[in-house]
């Protein structure tokens, strides 16, 4: 198992960028029996989602 090693300030980035923290908070209930892995690969799912859906737009 391997988790990330983000700076608090690349976090918050990431955050601003794609929102995880809404993602996190909307998909709470799962996230609470989830390994933590398991929720690190959720929200690396998500920011690569919303990179797809952030360059079709400025496309």
């Amino acid at each position: 198992m391997h988790g990330h090693n983000l700076k608090p300030a690349d976090f918050v980035d990431l955050d601003c960028k794609y929102g995880v923290l809404c993602f996190i908070e909307n998909c709470y209930e799962p996230f609470r029996l989830t390994i933590t892995q398991g929720v690190i690969n959720e929200v690396n799912n998500h920011i690569r989602i919303q990179r797809k859906h952030t360059k079709v737009r400025r496309s």
